[in-house]
């Protein structure tokens, strides 16, 4: 009698969640952000300010495919900042701080010339594509300042 080579329900089990995660490893298909180098202007710096500039570099990286696809289309990604906190308080808390550092260095030399420390009340943070493989972020804050982040140098 001859064997027939079926394929058994546990091998295709097996071959669907095999499938399932190189889906969900290469994105499914979406578009992802390939981030050049660190910019070289980040070397000197101190370790907490080095540690928001990757963290801002990982949550860039882990952009969702849709943000990201959106990103490479248009060249910028914005996130209202009142969102951001409902629905992303880890990501919120990196800018939180880049804010506190930025600030408290401010006031300092401020202070030092008589006038009162600033405040910054942020509106909005956005990814920005300024070529292939080089991003910044930008903080954007009420009434009409903002500051930008070197992120990666071009690929």
């Amino acid at each position: 009698m001859r064997r027939s080579r079926a394929v058994t329900v546990p091998s295709v089990l097996v071959l669907s969640i095999l499938f399932a995660a190189a889906l969900l490893s290469h994105g499914c298909g979406g578009s992802s952000v390939k981030l050049g180098p660190k910019p070289a202007i980040h070397s000197g710096q101190a370790v907490d300010q080095s540690q928001s500039v990757d963290e801002m570099r990982a949550w860039l990286e882990s952009l969702s495919g849709e943000d990201a696809k959106k990103l490479e289309e248009t060249g910028r990604v914005t996130f209202p900042y009142q969102d951001l906190k409902r629905s992303d308080p880890a990501h919120s808390q990196i800018v939180d701080r880049y804010v506190k550092t930025l600030a408290a260095s401010l006031a300092e030399g401020m202070r030092a010339q008589g006038m009162q420390a600033p405040h910054f009340d942020v509106q909005r943070v956005s990814f920005i594509r300024e070529a292939p493989g080089a991003y910044q972020l930008e903080i954007r804050w009420a009434p009409n300042g903002g500051t930008k982040v070197a992120l990666s140098d071009p690929l």
